[in-house]
């Protein structure tokens, strides 16, 4: 199995084996038992469990300020006040910290001037506060607590001393570290250095702190309903969060309830664990991201002068982030409703309800809202994604939700919910502007899984409310009024086929795609298309060696190939510029469904927001030289190289003349001539994907330039003309073994010189592969590995002497870049653009 399979499986089994640990604890409670128990906390205890948290967010805070003090950063206290707190609400129950928190802390941290080095040291720092402060509690806890206590109730005794003992070493190992002499490592350009002991000292003080007030949370809540040392509880805290953590559930939700009460119900009534840990789910975490999403949005309110200056609607601050908010909000009114069908209803208000309704609109109403809620969490993907039929179809369940939940038990309560999400998204409307249909879309991996474990929590807990209630096939068709468990057995049989029907035409979607090569209709299309473009390079679209992904009024395409895991395009899309966004975004959920990764080649930084909002990340190729023909000419001292090159050729009898139709056809057995004089010549093979090859039909859709010697052709290039003239560029370059020296230039420089004439206004000279890449020591790996090869790799490429050949055009230098899944692609990406311009890897490393 891949391991990407299994990182993305991890957080639904851990789910899975939390819920299996909850039944086996609460077998012997029901849930109206559970329901009131969690209503009946004194408002004593929810105040002083509300006063701890506020003072253990304030003291999390402080992990920021110990890693501004270490990186030697002063800043305001209300800014390390705001980064700090909003950081840790988020990722703490969002989870994923370094990419929740860390992307909170670089926005606020960046705009206050500190560097993105010292953003990663304090990130880093604050994680290593975390995880010390809990290896120092697990273990003086351990130390201080009888021995007597850790029997086979707690993870089978033997083990958890192993547990323990390990984290004492790890812990004792890092303090040796830190006491020792040498406290810097050095990491090929980079130094990491641990803080001093006086700094560990206080991450330990200021963690520990942190620590035992969120878990004195917990303790008074449990303090209300039993009497429980603190040791014991502590333990199984510290142990339930470092288990959370590692499952990589969000916010370790479901799984650090189910390692606690397995660990600390040996004596303790399971019922009132669970309730104290669904209230303090509610007040530690939920509470504090609710606070936080307000401060974050009034900050980036107020950062904006012209919000400052007038006061418009706030969608206009947030508009960029309404579908992925929408999205999360749909799962959760989709996952409310599935879960209120999986409990027992009010009884007085089923009796109110059946006093003005048939039973029969009851038993529909309650399988609509099931089927609703269902619909809602798998058009939450749809809704991600920007689609304008997502947005309707939206507002159309959460209307039909609302009017089942109010049909099915009187749940004015859900009714409430739906409607405030139903209000906030009335305005929201241009955020979705997609034209794309629902039946194109298709869920990725994730989200299935997502939609499989709200569906899996819903029937446990339907299964749980309903266990004392005996079966009997009379169920299935048994229609009561106060019959909850019998449209519980019937919604849920739908569900379930209903989800298994979405998954399993989900996969069949994905089958593996075969590409097919473009014929000759869709040749004849893209040719159009790409003679209109203003971009030159559009016409290695035509060499009929890439496939083309067209869009729905084939008025715009993307140039790609596949492999078994990318699909890579070459150069950006072609086609009118207000098609491009919804193109690409077709382009990705066409390889979502084949389960393959979208990967761009070659990209210009006009074109770079869209690759950022398909979620894509950037890395510099190098540049590309573009040289203005209205200023190019051969008078002037700066241009004598270029004048004695020209004039040298003409003198040795060389002539220059541009090829057209009949004439290309006329001349092609000449070409082909001097194109295999070359690649003998060269010791070389035809190359491809991004670069042109020599072929009879591609030739014969561009005009070539030619130089002849004695009227017989030594050197030809075709050419690339945009019939709008804003830019002109040429691909195969090829000489024969006895032209005369220089002749690449010269065809270079008369090819300037009659475009000049024709009225072109640029010239593409085409990239210079990892040229431009930052050489500050504090550049990326990429940009130092690039760099290397620039310098050193002439054994393979002469990257140098084709940056000098292009600058002698007195070229401009724009920047070219890959875009991929992550940056962790990047190395198997250029093998796999390499072994695909080679035609194999004998053809990278050898000629």
């Amino acid at each position: 199995m891949k391991v990407r399979w299994i990182v993305t499986a991890l957080p639904v089994v851990a789910l899975g084996v939390a819920l299996w640990l909850v039944h086996r604890e609460l077998q012997d409670y029901s849930l109206a038992q559970l329901i009131d128990l969690v209503f009946g906390f004194s408002p004593g205890v929810l105040l002083a469990a509300l006063g701890l948290t506020l003072v253990g967010y304030l003291v999390l805070a402080a992990y920021d300020g110990i890693a501004l003090h270490h990186v030697k950063r002063d800043l305001p206290w209300w800014q390390v006040l705001l980064a700090g707190f909003s950081s840790f609400a988020v990722s703490n129950t969002v989870g994923h910290a370094l990419v929740s928190g860390g992307s909170l802390r670089y926005r606020f941290y960046s705009g206050w001037g500190v560097g993105s080095l010292e953003i990663a040291q304090i990130i880093l720092l604050s994680t290593v506060t975390y995880f010390l402060a809990n290896g120092t509690l697990l273990a003086a806890s351990y130390l201080l607590t009888p021995s007597e206590y850790f029997d086979d109730r707690h993870l089978a005794g033997g083990y958890l001393h192993l547990v323990m003992w390990a984290v004492i070493a790890m812990l004792l190992g890092y303090w040796a570290l830190v006491l020792g002499g040498k406290r810097a490592f050095r990491w090929r350009e980079h130094t990491i250095a641990l803080p001093g002991p006086k700094i560990t000292l206080l991450q330990s003080l200021v963690g520990g702190a942190d620590l035992l007030l969120a878990a004195a949370v917990l303790y008074v809540l449990l303090r209300q309903h039993m009497e429980l040392s603190f040791g014991i509880f502590l333990n199984a805290y510290l142990l339930a969060q470092v288990v959370g953590l590692f499952s990589q559930s969000p916010g370790g939700i479901g799984v650090f309830e189910g390692v606690f009460l397995y660990l600390l119900t040996g004596s303790n009534p399971s019922v009132h664990v669970l309730a104290a840990l669904l209230v303090y789910r509610l007040i530690y975490f939920f509470l504090p991201l609710l606070i936080a999403g307000v401060l974050i949005l009034v900050y980036e309110l107020w950062e904006q002068e012209a919000l400052r200056k007038r006061v418009i609607a706030p969608w206009l601050a947030i508009r960029p982030l309404l579908p992925m908010v929408f999205s999360l909000l749909m799962l959760a009114g989709g996952a409310m409703l599935l879960i209120s069908g999986a409990i027992p209803a009010q009884d007085d208000r089923l009796d109110w309800l059946g006093d003005m309704l048939p039973v029969g609109l009851i038993e529909a109403s309650h399988l609509v809202a099931s089927m609703t809620g269902l619909l809602l969490v798998v058009l939450a993907r749809a809704v991600r994604l920007k689609l304008r039929a997502a947005y309707f179809a939206a507002m159309a369940l959460l209307a039909v939700g609302i009017a089942a939940s109010l049909l099915k038990g009187a749940d004015f309560e859900e009714a409430a919910v739906l409607s405030v999400l139903l209000l906030l998204l009335i305005p929201a409307k241009a955020a979705f502007y997609r034209p794309s249909r629902l039946d194109r879309v298709d869920l990725t991996p994730q989200w299935a899984l997502v939609v499989a474990a709200i569906l899996g929590v819903a029937v446990w807990l339907g299964l749980y409310a309903y266990r004392e209630v005996e079966y009997s096939h009379a169920l299935w068709w048994t229609f009561d009024l106060h019959g909850d468990a019998q449209r519980f057995l019937r919604s849920t049989l739908v569900l379930v086929i209903a989800a298994l029907v979405v998954l399993v035409f989900f996969f069949l979607r994905r089958s593996r795609y075969v590409p097919h090569l473009p014929d000759a209709a869709q040749m004849q299309l893209a040719t159009a298309l790409v003679r209109q473009s203003s971009y030159s390079n559009h016409f290695l679209a035509l060499t009929g060696d890439k496939c083309f992904f067209w869009n729905e009024g084939r008025t715009a395409f993307v140039t790609y190939v596949t492999t078994r895991r990318y699909w890579i395009a070459i150069d950006d899309p072609c086609g009118s510029p207000e098609l491009l966004d919804e193109l690409l975004w077709q382009f990705r959920e066409a390889a979502d469904r084949f389960g393959a990764r979208l990967v761009f080649y070659r990209v210009r930084p006009e074109l770079l927001p869209l690759y950022l909002d398909l979620g894509l990340s950037l890395v510099k190729l190098g540049e590309e030289a573009v040289t203005d023909l209205a200023g190019f000419g051969l008078s002037g001292k700066h241009r004598a190289a270029l004048r004695y090159a020209h004039n040298k050729l003409q003198k040795e009898g060389c002539a220059f003349r541009v090829l057209s139709g009949d004439a290309v056809a006329a001349a092609m057995d000449e070409l082909e001539a001097v194109s295999n004089d070359w690649l003998r010549a060269k010791n070389t093979r035809e190359k491809g994907i991004s670069l042109g090859f020599f072929d009879r039909d591609y030739l014969l859709r561009s005009d070539v330039a030619v130089v002849t010697q004695a009227a017989r052709i030594v050197a030809f290039a075709n050419l690339w003309l945009p019939d709008n003239r804003r830019e002109l560029s040429i691909d195969l370059m090829r000489y024969a073994s006895g032209a005369p020296k220089g002749v690449m230039e010269y065809l270079t420089i008369c090819l300037m010189l009659w475009a000049q004439e024709q009225g072109y206004q640029r010239f593409n000279l085409g990239m210079a592969p990892l040229s431009g890449l930052e050489q500050h020591a504090l550049a990326p790996l990429w940009h130092k590995v690039g760099n290397s090869v620039f310098r050193y790799g002439n054994e393979f490429y002469n990257f140098q002497g084709l940056r000098a050949y292009k600058d002698k055009f007195d070229p401009q230098w724009s920047p070219r870049y890959l875009a991929v899944p992550s940056t962790l692609d990047v190395p198997a990406v250029l093998l796999q653009v390499s072994t695909l311009i080679a035609g194999g890897l004998r053809g990278i490393f050898g000629k």
